[in-house]
């Protein structure tokens, strides 16, 4: 698992390196595309109130097509993708987000970022 605080990563006491938080990797992403704004912060809808959790979002983007920085933050959920197919095992893999298609949220980016 990579600690969304940063820190050490490992599995079963073997540390395989340490890595810096998502907010630090998210502003260095944001700096090296040359998003200067504060970003919009916001949550999404809670289209299922069920699963217990909600999506933060982080948005560098602003006005600027190219910059294309954006967090979704799952409050509450466990290590799946939202909305995924992915068959729900609360106990192994905590609450699984269906507030959004993770896929299609993602590909719906990738698609306004391409070259």
């Amino acid at each position: 698992m990579v600690p969304y605080g940063g820190g050490f990563v490992g599995f079963k006491r073997q540390k395989r390196g340490e890595v810096v938080s998502t907010s630090q990797s998210i502003l260095l992403w944001a700096k090296h595309n040359g998003c200067l704004d504060e970003p919009k912060r916001y949550y999404l809808s809670d289209l299922d109130s069920s699963d217990d959790s909600r999506i933060f979002v982080t948005d560098y983007s602003g006005n600027l097509r190219y910059c294309g920085v954006m967090l979704y933050t799952v409050e509450g959920g466990g290590h799946t993708l939202p909305g995924s197919n992915v068959p729900d095992m609360p106990r192994l893999l905590g609450t699984k987000n269906n507030d959004i298609d993770g896929a299609a949220t993602i590909w719906d980016f990738l698609k306004q970022h391409s070259r």
